[in-house]
């Protein structure tokens, strides 16, 4: 049996297309969890009749405790071999748990990953073909070591999501989200990646992904990127304990480049806005792109990142109006290609 655990939150739009893309799947020995996380749009209520109609549907209720609470209490009492998580705003294929359960049991896997179809929308997720599709994995399909398997995740060539995946149980025993943070995902996921001797990668996008502006991943208040920054100190502390186990400190180099280009970015996006806190932000952020560029080599940065750095520092009251131009040339120049 398949555990699914959902954790719910205030997302009535969606939820309905969440749940019944689960109780259409194909492969039928699942329960689901439903979590409602101090849901005050009427989601609990929404869970509680899914629940009344199919003894498969299991519902928690439970106070406000964020994204991370409401995962760690749908793993305290789950009863399957194996262990999913959705997010209630997204949907899975029809397929999803099907060719999971497949890939897993034909290369032994501990854990099988599927590819994101990512949709910008509001309104009904496509969920009709898997074929032809591009996702965001980079990786080839195949089967990976454990040492493999971390080193396609640091060099950003798999998702560092754990709701594109399907686990063994044994892979989640002694391990739990923190709670009360944000970017839960980025702070576990090497750790559970390390418990798995083999990780099945599939090309097929099998879970389709919704992009919403008011999602936390879009939230740029100076709090999330606080949880942001936690998260990827654990990340990079983790590569750093196990070198040269796992990994070298070329790979550790890179991360942090990576993350410079995106605390860079994060400048200059925010530089744009006129929201409250707007400049205790950007402080924060050149405090710690300033300390990232400590542990990196600057000239293997992207030319548009050494620029963006270099006006934050030198010219910060003209960073909005250059980034301004800047996305307005490259949008000129994606019409012309297109």
């Amino acid at each position: 049996m398949i555990s699914v655990i959902v954790p719910v939150y205030n997302v009535r739009p969606f939820l309905t297309e969440a749940i019944e893309s689960v109780i259409a799947q194909s492969y039928t020995d699942w329960e689901m969890i439903l979590v409602d996380d101090g849901s005050t749009d009427g989601c609990g209520e929404i869970c509680d009749t899914y629940s009344s109609t199919d003894s498969r549907i299991k519902v928690i209720h439970q106070a406000n405790g964020g994204l991370s609470a409401a995962r760690n209490a749908g793993l305290d009492i789950c009863k399957g071999k194996y262990i999913a998580f959705l997010d209630s705003d997204d949907a899975y294929y029809p397929e999803a748990l099907s060719e999971s359960v497949k890939a897993m049991k034909e290369h032994d896997a501990d854990i099988v990953e599927f590819n994101i179809r990512v949709f910008e929308t509001s309104g009904k997720l496509d969920t009709s073909t898997t074929k032809g599709i591009r996702g965001i994995n980079k990786a080839k399909e195949g089967v990976y070591t454990k040492r493999e398997t971390l080193s396609l995740q640091v060099a950003g060539n798999i998702s560092t999501a754990v709701w594109n995946k399907l686990y063994k149980r044994r892979i989640w025993d002694g391990l739990r989200f923190s709670n009360g943070k944000n970017y839960e995902d980025m702070d576990i996921i090497l750790q559970v990646l390390e418990k798995s001797e083999r990780h099945c990668l599939l090309s097929d996008p099998l879970i389709a992904y919704r992009v919403r502006p008011d999602s936390i991943s879009f939230t740029k208040s100076l709090s999330n990127l606080k949880d942001y920054t936690q998260a990827f100190n654990n990340y990079t502390g983790f590569i750093e304990s196990h070198i040269p186990e796992y990994f070298t400190l070329s790979q550790l180099e890179s991360v942090h480049r990576s993350n410079f280009n995106h605390l860079v970015f994060e400048y200059c996006t925010c530089s744009l806005s006129r929201s409250q806190g707007r400049q205790e932000t950007l402080e924060y952020l050149k405090k710690e792109a300033d300390s990232c560029k400590e542990k990196i080599n600057v000239n293997k940065c992207p030319l548009r990142s050494k620029a963006g750095y270099f006006l934050m520092s030198s010219f910060p009251w003209a960073t909005a109006q250059v980034f301004k131009s800047y996305r307005w040339i490259k949008k000129i120049f994606s019409s012309i290609k297109q």
